[in-house]
């Protein structure tokens, strides 16, 4: 009865030994995973700014010139250094930063650092990093350096509207937020150790104790001083035994996405299956003193423990896949998140993008993401688009309007990129999310200003053009436009007489005396020289516009006090009707001209329409 005992016991703890141990391996992997998956994210991030800051607009279209030999370097350097030094100052964890033209030539180039060392090694060294791709690199030429002197270099080409490149950005980051995330990795023991390797150990930062912090000794060593050989490093190879000093070792290797860099987890074995061989003692123990009670009574033992192992491998492995989706770097980063299915449901989101929309506090897993969009900027061609564009290249980056509870709407510069399953199938999407709503306020101004007659504060030429474009477009029925067209009479002898200082004031003044006379909504333009534009709008404009041309006429007849001077000019007006006496914006215009070009024909001073034969 006791050998059959001792028999069965053999048979039930050897299976229950290789299925937990195998639990573990899988744990511990599906760990150091989900801490690369976090590490993947955070260089989404910096990737991210990089390539934000490679597409600003204003800035890259410098390059084109400098390219184009339109400007010189010293002039491209002037514009864009101050610019992107602003912009990249205020920006976290970056530490340096260059740009290169498609001749390689230094078009900018910054130092955010305070310290000597750091601040000579990157001033020296900063053209020397790989464009191609990510690269992790110690701050210092020694062969040790701490954690907070390890940094990573991310590129971003710089393209042009049709794609060709046109140089290169080149953002160095400090690693300080990968930090948390390897603190994580204490867990596998006070014994363990964390190489970072890039290929097949031509680079190897060794970080020698678990206790990571900023002080923390890595010291640079090559693939021939590692504790292990580096055959272990192939594509395929999966937690390998190696033994160190005499004692066995298990390796975790895990790949950093995007580059060809790994994270190398060496554990003890004695500590990583400490509590597994605890736990085999302890049942073995309950095994064998349940001899007394029989084969049955073992047997029944033991399928629970069995079962019990199942279930919480199952349940550790299903928390560690949620760990692998969210990712530590989601919750912390100032960039706003949000992690949706295939088909826009959103099944996670962070604080920065819940303060964003103004939803903090507030329920927004399972919400559709284009239920937060602004629709009516979001025409279908360009659903389909960022469709296909996923679909082929796996991100896609563009700009979205979305709008906050409070009625904002929220400009963003949106990247998205895809998570797929074994199949290739697409699960899964991230999308970050950078607020550019000071930008378009930036934007708008400039566009204004543009448009704007210096002198007088009028619409200019451009800004008239544009204006009556869009008026004529979006023209309702009934509705009829006007154009009065006026040129100043006898403003040449005031140049020519008093110079342009007076004559320039006395434009001026002409252009207040035509705000006084208008509305609000009608468009008053300078289009050069003497010659002024009035627009008007509405059902039945006719005698408004006919009655406003004689105001002109008689109040511009009035004399105007210039300095010290009374001068006297007069106005002839042209009037013209859409669609009356034209098909188009530019038609309209050219018909109030030359009915202004008539009433100067008849004598100046008075008011002509346009002739509907044309």
């Amino acid at each position: 009865m006791l050998a059959i005992g001792i028999i069965v016991s053999l048979t039930s703890v050897v299976p229950l030994y290789k299925q937990s141990q195998t639990y573990i391996d899988r744990l511990h992997y599906a760990y150091a995973g989900a801490q690369s998956q976090a590490i993947h994210y955070q260089i989404l991030r910096y990737q991210d700014i990089a390539s934000q800051f490679a597409s600003r607009t204003e800035i890259r279209y410098r390059l084109e010139l400098l390219n184009r030999g339109e400007i010189d370097l010293q002039n491209a350097r002037a514009f864009s250094e101050p610019r992107l030094a602003d912009a990249i100052r205020i920006t976290p964890d970056v530490v340096a930063s260059l740009r290169l033209s498609r001749q390689g030539e230094i078009v900018s180039q910054h130092v955010f650092t305070a310290e000597p060392n750091l601040q000579r090694f990157l001033e020296t060294s900063l053209t020397s990093f790989r464009l191609d791709q990510i690269e992790f690199y110690p701050a210092t030429d020694s062969d040790t350096v701490t954690m907070k002197d390890l940094l990573i270099s991310v590129p971003a080409p710089i393209r042009d509207d049709e794609g060709e490149l046109i140089g290169t950005d080149l953002l160095a980051f400090s690693t300080v937020g990968f930090h948390a995330i390897a603190n994580q990795l204490t867990k596998f023991g006070s014994q363990m150790q964390l190489f970072v390797i890039r290929g097949s150990g031509d680079r190897v930062f060794h970080v020698n104790t678990p206790n990571l912090d900023d002080e923390t000794v890595i010291e640079i060593i090559t693939g021939s001083d590692l504790p292990f050989p580096t055959s272990v490093l192939m594509a395929g190879v999966l937690t390998p035994t190696v033994y160190q000093n005499g004692d066995s070792h298990t390796l975790f290797l895990v790949g950093i996405p995007n580059s060809d860099w790994q994270l190398v987890i060496s554990a003890a074995n004695a500590e990583l299956y400490k509590e597994h061989y605890t736990t085999i003692i302890l049942v073995s123990a309950v095994l064998f003193i349940a001899i007394i009670f029989g084969v049955w009574a073992v047997r029944r033992t033991i399928r629970p423990v069995i079962n019990d192992l199942t279930e919480l491998g199952n349940e550790l492995t299903l928390k560690n896949r949620q760990l692998e989706l969210a990712g530590q770097v989601v919750d912390h980063t100032h960039e706003a998140i949000v992690i949706t299915d295939v088909d826009l449901n959103i099944q996670r989101a962070n604080q920065a993008f819940l303060r964003l929309i103004g939803m903090l506090n507030q329920p927004i897993q399972g919400m559709h993401l284009k239920d937060l969009m602004l629709i009516e900027k979001l025409p279908i061609q360009l659903e389909q688009k960022i469709s296909r564009t996923l679909q082929l290249k796996n991100t896609w980056q563009g700009e979205l309007w979305y709008q906050a509870r409070d009625g904002r709407s929220i400009p963003a510069l949106q990247s998205i990129s895809t998570i797929r399953d074994n199949q290739g199938q697409i699960v899964q999407l991230i999308h970050i999310f950078n607020d550019i709503t000071q930008q378009k306020i930036t934007e708008n101004l400039i566009l204004r200003k543009a448009e704007t007659d210096q002198l007088t504060g009028l619409v200019n030429r451009d800004g008239l053009l544009k204006g009556l474009q869009q008026r004529v477009a979006a023209l309702q029925h009934e509705e009829t436009i006007a154009v009065l067209f006026l040129d100043l009479d006898k403003f040449k002898p005031v140049n020519d007489t008093y110079g342009h200082q007076i004559g320039d004031t006395l434009l001026q003044a002409v252009a207040a005396r035509l705000l006084d006379l208008v509305r609000k909504s009608d468009l008053v333009a300078r289009p050069g020289g003497d010659e002024f534009v009035v627009v008007l709008q509405g059902p039945a404009v006719h005698q408004r516009a006919t009655q406003l041309a004689n105001d002109i006429v008689s109040k511009l007849g009035e004399p105007f006090a210039v300095e010290e001077l009374r001068i006297h000019v007069g106005a002839s007006v042209g009037v013209a009707f859409y669609p009356e006496h034209a098909a188009t914006a530019d038609e309209l215009l050219k018909q109030a001209d030359m009915a202004m070009y008539a009433a100067k024909q008849a004598g100046r001073n008075c008011v002509q329409i346009a002739d509907a034969s044309g």
